[in-house]
């Protein structure tokens, strides 16, 4: 049961960096068209 839930976490986890990487690029990418 533990290493189902460590499981889920970092799953989890890498899944937030992605959305954060993901939002920083659309982020870079409208600040490159607008400037």
């Amino acid at each position: 049961m533990k290493e189902e839930i460590k499981q889920l976490i970092l799953y989890r986890m890498d899944r937030s960096k992605e959305a954060i990487t993901e939002a920083e690029l659309l982020f870079s990418e409208g600040h490159i068209r607008t400037s």
